[in-house]
């Protein structure tokens, strides 16, 4: 039996499990004019997408443009918000910290309840992203604990702010995860 799950939209935040700093917030909601992109802009963003840190002359090089050129495109993607950021993924398990992964089943699903699940998350310091779907569970999170009795206690402290509207929980510990293209050919 296989279930079918669609994300309609995901938050990533800043975590400050290594130094504290102020909340960043980065979402995909489909809030956003759709946009046009041409050959070059899908060939950089390609290359960022397998190395982010790929120097502008290599970029170039392989774009046939000018350093310039691929820097001009670059910021045009980021100012039509086509890339909205970009991540270093940090291995926390080297760091001592265990990855899981939470899904929230909910009574009655609202706009506002999930704005209030997701400002609720975002404060904790260790969720790394809320995303909102249909199918499986209505809202699923990222988090990272250093044993699983954090995780238990943020679950706990969840349900205990959300009490009406939390009906179920699942979680299930993330143990390889080495890289994320999120545009792949």
């Amino acid at each position: 039996e296989k279930l079918i799950t669609s994300e309609i939209e995901a938050t990533y935040f800043a975590m400050d499990i290594i130094h504290k700093e102020k909340i960043k917030e980065t979402s995909t909601s489909n809030n956003h004019p759709i946009e046009k992109m041409n050959k070059e802009d899908e060939q950089i963003i390609s290359l960022l997408s397998n190395n982010a840190r790929m120097s502008l002359l290599d970029m170039s090089e392989k774009v046939k443009m000018s350093p310039n050129g691929v820097k001009h495109k670059i910021k045009n993607l980021e100012k039509k918000k086509i890339i909205i950021g970009y991540k270093t993924k940090i291995n926390y398990e080297k760091l001592g910290y265990l990855h899981f992964r939470v899904f929230l089943h909910l009574g009655k699903f609202t706009n506002e309840l999930y704005e209030n699940i997701k400002d609720f998350l975002s404060h904790r310091g260790n969720v790394e992203s809320i995303s909102r779907y249909m199918g499986y569970a209505d809202v699923d999170f990222r988090c990272y604990s250093q044993d699983i009795v954090g995780l238990y206690n943020l679950i706990s402290e969840l349900k205990d702010n959300f009490l009406q509207n939390i009906i179920g929980v699942d979680s299930m510990p993330i143990f390889r995860w080495e890289n994320i293209n999120y545009y792949s050919r």
